[in-house]
């Protein structure tokens, strides 16, 4: 029994070697590296020393590249690590395979994150909380971030697998398609547990939220849950990131600061 860790890079070499440097030498894990970009051939000699599975592909996008990884995963579990992101707590490969073992109702086990944002600096990134069918705040997005998950790997069986129409929202429309089709039997599990991850806070989905957010509109129209709670979450998020945006152009970045790191203590 063993989780599968899937890692995308694109020219990030060093971002590559400090993820892979994160995963060695722990028991239980399939570690799965998907590589892509101009420095590919850099980044395959970086993984060599390396114990993982090294995949080349073509530049054809996150979803393509993180369907890949899957392909190749054989684990009971698999988790989604950037090149760059760091595993801080080794002993969550062990506490995940006893929870998706021992719990055979659980699809999704959430757990925090230590959050590297380039404007506040670490942070904690806490995942809802709750244990149960569905996920219901949806609309505000992401239940936590997408690096500290777990998820049941037999589950993409019955969703899919990601969705190349989308550059950064693939994993937010991965789970509204979980959320459908989930029904009293099939869970999402909020752990108390330390932090296990740290996550580099330069991500795509970070540096392109505009981007961001209309994809998830869309990804709310088309399995369509902009309705209701959902719609009313959605157009919360909305404002408070044109809220964000415009004190950034105001240059408040300080007091935006000081307002993010109140809200994650």
């Amino acid at each position: 029994m063993h989780l599968s860790i899937i890692t995308i890079s694109k020219d990030d070499p060093n971002g590559l070697s400090d993820t892979l440097t994160s995963t060695q030498d722990i028991g239980s894990i399939e570690q799965i590296v998907v590589l892509g970009g101009d420095h590919s051939r850099i980044s395959v000699d970086i993984a060599k020393p390396f114990n993982c599975t090294s995949i080349q592909q073509l530049d054809q996008g996150i979803s393509a590249a993180f369907n890949l990884g899957l392909a190749q995963a054989t684990g009971l579990g698999v988790m989604f690590l950037n090149g760059g992101d760091i595993l801080l707590e080794p002993a969550l490969i062990s506490h995940a395979l006893d929870w998706l073992d021992q719990h055979p109702d659980i699809d999704i086990l959430l757990y925090d994150a230590i959050f590297d944002d380039a404007l506040t600096g670490p942070y904690r990134y806490r995942a809802q909380g709750f244990y149960g069918p569905r996920l219901n705040r949806i609309g505000l997005g992401m239940p936590g971030s997408h690096q500290a998950m777990v998820v049941r790997r037999s589950s993409f069986a019955q969703v899919g697998a990601f969705n190349p129409e989308y550059q950064v929202a693939m994993d937010y429309d991965w789970l509204c398609r979980w959320h459908k089709i989930s029904v009293s039997t099939r869970c999402v599990y909020s752990v108390d547990f330390p932090p296990v991850v740290q996550v580099d806070g330069k991500g795509i989905s970070i540096s392109r939220e505009p981007l961001c957010l209309y994809e998830c509109f869309w990804v709310l129209r088309r399995n369509g849950l902009f309705k209701g709670r959902y719609a009313v979450d959605y157009l919360n998020r909305l404002l408070r990131f044109c809220t964000r945006y415009t004190m950034m152009k105001l240059r408040l970045n300080s007091l935006v600061a000081k307002i993010k790191q109140w809200k994650h203590q």
